[in-house]
């Protein structure tokens, strides 16, 4: 384990002790905390009954991003009455020359807080402000299909979306393109 590996595992060990009560919501005499490790299978389950999330929430990619590039996943869940209730992956990611950053989906458009109700978002987008002073990164960087509050938003992608159809062969392949240009016929820029 390298030194500033084992630095970082004792600051967020330490911030972990030291912000466990902040990072409760109370919501209708029920408590929203974070679950910094929620069982793989629940998490897959709680995105792909979830039309907000995308592929870059699941579990599966998150493995991906940490394997390939050994950025160290600090993703998290919220949960309410023992059920997740609402999930944010989570990377600390480290630009040379420019330091480090706390990205929700690295290499992907969106993967950013989806959640039941606003309650759990707080939390989640709470926890993870706090995690950011805590790590002192440079930024911290949710990549949200829906802007979050008032928080400064970028605009670098483009985003090409087409409804799921019911069948599996059907969504394999080429965006649909309009008979009379030939062009993509659902483009929108995000």
């Amino acid at each position: 384990m390298s030194k500033q590996r084992a630095s970082d595992d004792q600051s967020v060990a330490a911030w972990d002790k030291n912000l466990e009560a902040a990072e409760t919501y109370g919501e209708k005499q029920s408590e929203i905390h974070i679950d910094h490790t929620p069982a793989a299978a629940e998490w897959d389950a709680y995105v792909m009954h979830h039309t907000p999330a995308t592929f870059f929430h699941l579990t599966g990619w998150q493995r991906v991003v940490e394997k390939t590039f050994a950025y160290r996943s600090f993703s998290c869940a919220a949960r309410c009455n023992g059920r997740i209730t609402g999930v944010l992956p989570l990377f600390l990611v480290r630009h040379l020359p420019f330091g480090q950053a706390l990205v929700s989906a690295p290499l992907a458009v969106y993967g950013g807080i989806c959640a039941d109700d606003t309650g759990s978002r707080d939390v989640l987008l709470h926890h993870a402000q706090a995690l950011a002073q805590q790590l002192q990164v440079r930024y911290l960087e949710l990549r949200q299909t829906e802007p979050l509050q008032d928080l400064p938003q970028k605009e670098l992608y483009v985003t090409f979306r087409r409804e799921r159809a019911s069948g599996t062969r059907s969504n394999i392949g080429c965006f649909p393109t309009s008979p009379k240009t030939g062009a993509e016929s659902l483009f929108e820029a995000s």
